[in-house]
């Protein structure tokens, strides 16, 4: 008897010309953002998925998927692809808020409350892109990738119920490349800030720099198979583990194991405080024709490399939007 929207796609764009979905508060591109956006609300229906999607090039702006019974959204057969979403929330779904995403994008998204994991991609092997993303509260982990490679950029994944970020792929994939991210109180005493366990020792190595891993339950980086290889892991920060490395050796740049400084994580801050390790100590930037020395900060906040103060000021994004 529940009102359920329930979205099957069967249209299929190009990358050329791709479907676009585009939410709105009251004038067509207002671009609306918190609880202005539309919602996709699945009632809690039996079996539900607010979103079952299967064809390619499909974009989706300023939406918001939630009360699904099952996921938020969904790759029916694996066959989706080049699909794309762009300032939208995944939340409260009884199982994962994404799930088996075949080549997908998620650009300025949160994922959070859901009963799974925030995004899930357990079918497919083409790779996933996350930038500026926030993944937080949900019940197992933050992102678990089990067929291809994770691109994952500028995103804060925080106090999920597992691993913040996992991938556990095969000899042929199973890459993490992961730049200015923060993983924090991911919890449960087997639940690390980022794990990999693939068996591929030549086939697209990781690259994990400029992050910070902090107060997860178990390490702050692991390599659990030891075979897989790294490009660069360098420059980044980790505290708070009785182990913070295992089976990775500690970049030469690293902070070592020291408090990052977070304003206030347990209320969604992530920007550094006056003092931190993490200022003015991550990779450096090469800027053309410009003079002087540059370099990021570690972890999300790049609002200041000199002292972030009280913590105020732009980020690369901010959460909840």
């Amino acid at each position: 008897g529940a009102n359920a929207y329930v979205v099957d796609t069967s249209v299929s764009g190009t990358s050329a010309n791709p479907i676009k979905w585009i939410g709105y508060n009251t004038t067509r591109n207002d671009n609306p953002t918190g609880a202005n956006r539309p919602a996709w609300d699945a009632n809690s229906v039996a079996s539900s998925d607010v979103l079952r999607i299967d064809n390619m090039d499909n974009y989706f702006y300023n939406i918001i998927f939630k009360n699904a019974a099952d996921d938020g959204i969904t790759d029916i057969t694996g066959g989706s692809d080049r699909s794309s979403w762009y300032n939208c929330r995944f939340t409260n779904n009884g199982d994962d808020g994404a799930s088996s995403a075949e080549l997908w994008y998620f650009i300025n998204c949160e994922f959070d409350l859901n009963g799974g994991d925030g995004i899930s991609e357990t079918l497919n092997t083409r790779d996933l892109v996350i930038v500026n993303c926030y993944i937080h509260n949900n019940t197992s982990m933050g992102i678990r990738m089990t067929q291809a490679n994770i691109d994952i950029k500028n995103t804060v994944i925080e106090s999920n119920g597992a691993t913040g970020c996992s991938i556990s792929n095969g000899a042929t994939s199973g890459a993490l490349n992961a730049n200015n991210c923060v993983a924090y109180n991911n919890t449960g005493a087997s639940s690390d800030g980022f794990s990999i366990s693939t068996t591929s020792t030549v086939a697209m190595p990781s690259n994990i720099i400029n992050c910070s891993s902090v107060s997860n339950g178990q390490y702050a980086f692991n390599n659990v198979q030891t075979t897989s290889k790294f490009l660069v892991f360098d420059y980044n920060n980790y505290f708070g583990h009785t182990t913070e490395l295992n089976n990775i050796t500690a970049g030469a740049n690293d902070t070592g194991d020291t408090d990052p400084l977070f304003t206030d994580p347990a209320n969604g801050d992530f920007t550094l405080q006056s003092g931190s390790p993490c200022l003015a100590t991550g990779f450096p930037q090469a800027m053309p024709g410009a003079t002087g020395d540059y370099q990021w900060n570690i972890g999300v906040d790049q609002d200041d490399n000199t002292a972030a103060g009280t913590g105020g000021g732009a980020s690369f994004f901010t959460m909840g939007d």
